[in-house]
């Protein structure tokens, strides 16, 4: 008999879907920092223009700490719940700190805040999912 443990299908789908959406970020806010601001739309230049240089690097902490806990999630360490919750911590403080002192609210009004919250709310269920499996000791 084979006494490894299978990875669930679930940590299969949630690393991969965290992967991409970590890269994704990346490539985005790195386009918006790149591109010539004149191909960019008037929203995209006047919330860019606002950014600090705390603003232009947390989103590169951001999928650093993503990818970090998503590769841990996916090798089954129980270490992925505190890397995952550092990320959701810091989600939380730089969504509600750019609502603050930029201008992405005022363009893109109240729904960009609560699009940010809900997906708060999806990367909560996630951390509720890694404590779980971490409380059934699937995670080592």
């Amino acid at each position: 008999m084979n006494s490894r443990k299978t990875r669930p299908l679930l940590v299969w789908i949630v690393s991969i879907l965290l992967l991409l959406m970590a890269l994704s970020q990346v490539t985005s806010h790195t386009l918006i920092l790149l591109l010539d601001p004149s191909i960019q739309s008037p929203q995209v230049r006047a919330v860019a223009g606002s950014w600090s240089a705390f603003d232009r690097l947390a989103p590169y902490l951001l999928a650093g700490l993503l990818i970090v806990s998503t590769l841990l999630l996916f090798l089954m360490r129980r270490r992925a719940i505190a890397w995952y919750s550092a990320y959701l911590v810091f989600v939380l403080f730089t969504t509600l700190q750019q609502a603050a002192t930029t201008s992405w609210l005022e363009v893109f009004n109240s729904r960009a805040l609560l699009a940010g919250l809900v997906q708060l709310g999806l990367f909560a269920l996630v951390l509720g999912y890694m404590i779980w499996l971490g409380r059934r000791g699937e995670l080592s």
